[in-house]
């Protein structure tokens, strides 16, 4: 029997073991997620072959991932800008994504962090999502 083949975002919500929202005073949402990427997540298909490293666009996809999980509704990303990645994330290791978000009128604007369990930063940056109108 074939395995049936998972969308990117189902991968994703398969990779998440954890997810906290907190709302400030300040309109802000705080979110934070783990995750964890096995060997055979699709996201390191061919990148690279007996070296697997989660490519920068499945990071940020991710990160777009935890603020729909969130926030409970679909976005569309429409920029990341001041974004630096450090380091590479292998399989197995588990990461931990933090945002900042702020509700706008044309949807949410803030900061996000990619870490590993023992705090060091493997990327950062900025992000702005449109909001979907139908709810997850």
């Amino acid at each position: 029997m074939s395995k049936t083949p998972q969308t990117l975002a189902e991968a994703l919500h398969n990779c998440c073991t954890r997810l906290e929202a907190k709302d400030l005073e300040t309109n802000d949402r705080l979110l934070s997620a783990s995750y964890r990427f096995p060997a055979e997540f699709p996201g390191f298909a061919g990148h690279f072959p007996g070296y697997p490293v989660l490519p920068a666009i499945i990071q940020l996809a991710a990160v777009r991932h935890t603020a729909e999980l969130g926030l409970g509704r679909n976005l569309q990303p429409t920029t990341y800008s001041r974004t630096k990645f450090r380091t590479i994330i292998q399989s197995d290791e588990e990461i931990t994504i933090s945002l900042n978000l702020k509700a706008e009128e044309s949807g949410f604007k803030g900061s996000f962090s990619i870490n590993r369990a023992n705090g060091e930063k493997i990327a950062d940056g900025s992000c702005h999502f449109n909001s979907k109108t139908e709810e997850l």
